[in-house]
């Protein structure tokens, strides 16, 4: 798209109601996809107020009514895909991962699984749902994260988190989708 044109979209986007038809879809690599009908030819995808509203034919996704209001932007042989899942890195822990001072502190090293009260990293408590690193794994489709607390040392190295990637989470609102993801333990090197 044209600078001009990625603006017009974007700011569509942003609108509360806004309505937006994807065209030129060619292949959808989702499990749970069944249009009514096999052929690839009239595949289109509604998006509504920013959810994925219809992934269909043109007729069963369309009313006149929905017509009239709806943006549309034709895809060059457009792909559907899940939204990915980032895991390991340290997405909401740690900004600058050479500046110990961007991050959430640093866990013991002495971390004890049985012992979690004292001494194991909870990852929950740590995390922020801003910053660079989470606006660029944004950009590249990437909808959840699973995020570990940062290591110290030792064996225990804490126990995950995992994230909703919508810029407009929050901690208390919805940018949490597991407390407690997994007990993170270092073997070896």
């Amino acid at each position: 798209l044209g600078t001009i044109q990625k603006e017009d979209v974007c700011t569509k986007f942003q609108h509360n109601n806004s309505r937006i038809l994807f065209t030129g879809i060619q292949k959808v690599l989702i499990d749970r996809h069944s249009p009514s009908t096999t052929a690839t030819k009239d595949l289109v995808m509604l998006v509504e107020d920013g959810r994925v509203r219809c992934l269909d034919t043109r007729s069963s996704c369309l009313s006149d009514e929905t017509q009239k209001n709806t943006a549309q932007i034709a895809l060059n042989n457009g792909y559907v895909l899940p939204g990915l899942v980032a895991f390991g890195n340290k997405l909401g822990i740690q900004s600058i991962p050479s500046e110990s001072s961007t991050g959430d502190g640093s866990g013991s090293k002495s971390g004890d699984a049985l012992n979690e009260d004292k001494t194991l990293h909870f990852a929950k408590y740590g995390v922020h749902l801003d910053g660079k690193g989470l606006a660029r794994a944004r950009i590249g489709g990437v909808t959840r994260a699973v995020t570990a607390p940062l290591h110290g040392g030792g064996v225990a190295q804490g126990v995950s988190v995992g994230l909703r990637m919508s810029k407009d989470a929050t901690i208390l609102d919805n940018g949490i989708w597991k407390d407690d993801v997994a007990l993170h333990l270092v073997i070896g090197q």
